[in-house]
């Protein structure tokens, strides 16, 4: 009796598990890791490449140096089956905002930036309309 008693919670417990723990809330959760491993690795990179609180960008159309200060991370994400995309503003002394497209990639050491973007949406378009890359 005392058997048949365990074995009928057990089955309840692990049916309990499965129905609370479906396949959607644990792609979401490893969605949000993944989204929260990009944010970090990209203000990692930026941190690590700031000089003395700029980041400097030339400009190639007019050849200046630019000096731009980061400020926010956009909270979309975009994909495609290799490679991310985290976006975040900069600005410069004026007050102008430039967007900046970071593109990232999984290694075995984590997440790392593999190209940079600066006030060019251009190419990021481009992968969109071909449907090579799309929101995370």
């Amino acid at each position: 009796m005392c058997i048949k008693k365990f074995s009928a919670i057990s089955a309840l417990s692990i049916a309990t598990v499965l129905a609370l723990s479906s396949p959607t809330s644990a792609a979401d959760e490893d969605r949000v890791t993944v989204r929260t491993e990009l944010q970090v690795a990209m203000q990692r990179h930026v941190d690590r490449n700031l000089i003395e609180g700029v980041v400097l960008h030339v400009d190639l159309e007019s050849g200046d140096l630019m000096e731009l200060y980061p400020t926010t991370a956009h909270p979309m994400i975009m994909a495609s089956d290799e490679y991310f995309i985290v976006r975040a503003d900069l600005v410069d002394a004026e007050g102008g905002q430039f967007d900046v497209d970071y593109y990232m990639a999984e290694t075995d050491r984590g997440y790392k930036v593999i190209r940079t973007e600066i006030d060019n949406r251009s190419d990021l378009k481009e992968l969109v309309g071909a449907g090579l890359v799309a929101q995370y």
